[in-house]
């Protein structure tokens, strides 16, 4: 079953430890936009104000590392708004992100996405631009520790032969972990959703596509 990012968040106890004010900034940013319920801190506080069931410690460089115990504790470091909700997806999932699929619904002016990272909705979002898209697919390319398996769904309507040439791209760049289909969105449309709490409709187009079986694997 599908389930939102945000549902999960709110249900948990969750720290971010920042170790530079810069990083704290801009994790702040990412955590006021996605609407998420977390404690957040610029330093280290003391260690018995601990109560939490998730923390992610930020760092200007680190090797990532997952720690499990009574607490779930993730040592990372911040390249992109991608990468950070990776991150805390796999710090709730007390495991790395193994699979990502993402669903697009192309248009002239909106194209709705929808990322979900072992089966959980990590971005939903309606964007204006091709290059919106082709970033977020090659910051979740770039991701580390390395998704082996990357699934894009395209819908068959307006502008999708455009945004498929730069997939196409995209895909042969990291040749082996990706693949893609295109999706008929007249059959989209018939799919039903188990999440219904999303209200953007390009969303909910884009989650239609990646439900629905591809007629044709491009890549």
């Amino acid at each position: 079953m599908l389930i939102e990012l945000g549902r999960i968040v709110s249900r948990k106890k969750i720290l971010v430890i920042c170790h530079d004010l810069n990083i704290y900034t801009r994790i702040s940013n990412i955590i006021k936009k996605k609407h998420l319920k977390i404690e957040i801190y610029p330093y280290a506080p003391p260690r018995k104000e601990f109560g939490h069931e998730i923390v992610v410690i930020v760092e200007a460089r680190v090797d990532k590392k997952l720690v499990i115990n009574h607490t779930a504790t993730l040592y990372t470091f911040l390249s992109t708004e991608t990468s950070f909700l990776l991150d805390l997806t796999a710090a709730l999932k007390k495991s790395f992100i193994r699979k990502v699929d993402v669903g697009i619904d192309p248009g002239l002016n909106n194209i709705g996405i929808a990322v979900v990272a072992d089966g959980i909705l990590v971005i939903g979002e309606t964007l204006t631009s091709i290059y919106e898209v082709l970033s977020i697919l090659e910051e979740i390319a770039a991701y580390i520790p390395l998704v082996s398996r990357i699934m894009l769904k395209i819908g068959n309507g307006e502008n999708y032969r455009i945004l498929l040439n730069e997939l196409l791209r995209v895909g042969e760049k990291n040749s082996g972990r990706f693949s893609i289909e295109v999706v008929d969105e007249a059959q989209a449309r018939k799919c039903i959703l188990s999440i219904k709490s999303l209200r953007d409709r390009n969303v909910i187009d884009a989650l239609k596509i990646l439900a629905c079986k591809g007629y044709r694997r491009v890549l």
